[in-house]
């Protein structure tokens, strides 16, 4: 009961035991097409859709508290006075901070599954702008200025980025939203359009109808499906929106 006051679930039938249940083991399907009233009801969750709903709620939890110290930080550190300073451009106004960077650490592990993935993709990415915006953006400023810069060739791993955003995230969006989708369609999808590409790797002969690689510019990484199409589809709770 404590659990489920502290998320805000109202009572239900049964009170607010049965409202925490319905979070982690139910899911609502709705039969409504556009704005035309469909029919509502209530999907029992096998047991891995529950652990992974589960997974969600506490990331979800987590991401609301995350947000709360922010804007509880910010609120502090500019309060209404110092705001009042800010638009009347008083020459004693000091704007106050706190600069966080947090990158996403690469991960590799002997299972990689969807979280390193996505995790992965984020370094990529970040990785990728840092190369853009420190190296090249540089270069291009010597050369603005007239310096003599030599052409050197910089990795910014945008083919890595495209594949992964397009071949890989983006495959698994569009089996995800076909009819029956499933990790074997989404496997053999990707071997298909992947072929040749510099930057993914065909899994060993015993695991391939399980898993995919692809070259990152931390390192090589193997990553075995089986949930990523579950994983995929899990929305945020009714309950909790």
């Amino acid at each position: 009961a404590d659990a489920a006051g502290l998320l805000g679930l109202r009572p239900l039938d049964e009170g607010f035991m049965q409202g925490l249940d319905t979070l982690l083991t139910k899911k609502e399907i709705s039969t409504a097409v556009g704005k035309k009233r469909g029919s509502v009801y209530m999907k029992t969750l096998s047991a891995e859709e529950a652990i992974t709903g589960r997974d969600t709620v506490a990331r979800i939890i987590y991401s609301k508290l995350f947000d709360y110290l922010v804007k509880e930080i910010k609120k502090n550190l500019d309060p209404e006075d110092m705001k009042s300073m800010k638009r009347e451009g008083n020459v004693h106004y000091e704007p106050r901070f706190i600069g966080l960077l947090d990158l996403f650490g690469f991960e590799s592990f002997k299972k990689n599954d969807f979280e390193q993935l996505l995790i992965n993709f984020a370094n990529e990415v970040l990785q990728n702008a840092y190369c853009k915006s420190v190296l090249i953006a540089e270069f291009d400023l010597y050369r603005s200025e007239g310096l003599i810069v030599d052409d050197i060739a910089v990795q910014t791993g945008t083919e890595c980025v495209q594949l992964l955003e397009r071949g890989v995230v983006g495959g698994l969006d569009k089996i995800t939203t076909n009819p029956n989708p499933s990790d074997d369609k989404f496997l053999k999808e990707l071997y298909k359009r992947s072929k040749g590409h510099p930057f993914f790797m065909q899994a060993h002969p015993k695991i391939r109808n399980e898993a995919f690689g692809i070259r990152h510019y931390a390192d090589d990484v193997t990553y075995t499906v089986g949930t990523f199409n579950l994983k995929n589809t899990i929305a945020i709770p009714n309950l909790l929106k």
